[in-house]
């Protein structure tokens, strides 16, 4: 059981890796948000004629793209985060059931010791 808790607290560290990569990731996104939405503003404070205005909606689209591109990443860097706290919590719960079941081991194995010595057929 200790294995098993300590594999689920590598799991649970590479998860957290996992989500700080992703929250890089959503900011990188969210930069290049922020860099569509002020081409957007730009395009739309320079246009003369409402048909050219058209013209300036894709920056709009991309930003609101890579905005949801961003949201995505930190909500899997969520997920990653309450996977890791989960695993944690999992590996507590083994390392307390092995000592348990070592203490009750060794409780056996005197209560066992115990009766040898008591037994007649074991005494000198």
């Amino acid at each position: 059981m200790n294995i098993e808790a300590q594999n689920l607290d590598n799991e649970a560290q590479n998860l957290d890796n996992e989500a700080e990569q992703l929250d890089s990731q959503a900011e990188a996104l969210d930069q290049l948000a922020a860099e569509q939405e002020g081409l957007y503003n730009q395009c739309m404070a320079t246009c003369g004629y409402d048909y050219e205005c058209g013209t300036c909606q894709p920056y709009l689209d991309q930003a609101n793209a890579y905005r949801a591109q961003a949201q995505e990443k930190r909500d899997q860097a969520s997920n990653d985060r309450a996977q890791a706290s989960q695993n944690r919590a999992q590996a507590n719960e083994n390392r307390s059931q092995a000592n348990q079941r070592t203490t009750e081991g060794t409780n056996l194995n005197d209560q066992a010791q115990a009766i040898l010595d008591n037994c007649p057929e074991h005494q000198s």
